[in-house]
């Protein structure tokens, strides 16, 4: 990384910057630059809806999905159940009680404040994951225990040319909350000759 970077982070659907505010200040520990709109990073990072909700045309040199939604025929109101009940003991466990209850209040309020926000959200997911974006390097990661995204989104890699997949440890929010890791593979991604 020669020159600054510029980064730009497109939350889900019961997300924003009070959940995503660590991954980037993480992002800017390591030298990269937050943009003031989209349309104006070299980097791109959608996380789970996030994903689906990326402008037609962005010019960012690299885009990372991060959990997308993708899980052919399992409906979004499972996924949701797994992630907000099934999943909530290992949550606790991984991030402790008290950024659990941190997580799901600020999940609710961005819910409550942001009701159009769910309507774009449900829309989205329809939206091709992949394909839409050929000027950019894509990246897949997915947390090795999301229960948002199926292991199969591996397959959309093979897809695509300038798609590629990385697999890590991890549960579906755990870019919020242990996002040294997701960036350390972010950083690795920009080094790589494109």
């Amino acid at each position: 990384m020669t020159k600054v970077q510029s980064y730009y982070i497109i939350a889900g659907w019961a997300e924003g910057s009070k959940l995503s505010f660590g991954m980037g200040r993480e992002l800017e520990k390591r030298g990269l630059v937050k943009a003031k709109k989209v349309g104006q990073a070299n980097i791109i990072i959608g996380h789970s809806a996030g994903c689906y909700m990326l402008p037609h045309k962005v010019s960012a040199q690299v885009i990372f999905l991060i959990g997308a939604p993708y899980w052919p025929g399992r409906s979004i109101v499972r996924r949701v159940f797994n992630n907000v009940v099934t999943d909530a003991p290992a949550q606790i466990k991984s991030w402790d009680s008290w950024r659990f209850l941190h997580n799901r209040l600020w999940n609710t309020a961005y819910i409550m404040a942001r009701p159009f926000r769910t309507i774009k959200a449900w829309r989205s997911l329809r939206r091709m994951l992949v394909g839409l974006h050929d000027d950019s390097k894509i990246i897949i990661i997915r947390s090795s225990q999301d229960s948002f995204c199926s292991p199969d989104v591996r397959l959309l890699a093979d897809e695509c040319e300038n798609v590629s997949f990385r697999e890590v440890e991890g549960l579906h929010e755990d870019c919020w909350h242990n996002p040294g890791l997701y960036v350390d593979l972010i950083i690795k991604e920009l080094l790589l000759p494109r």
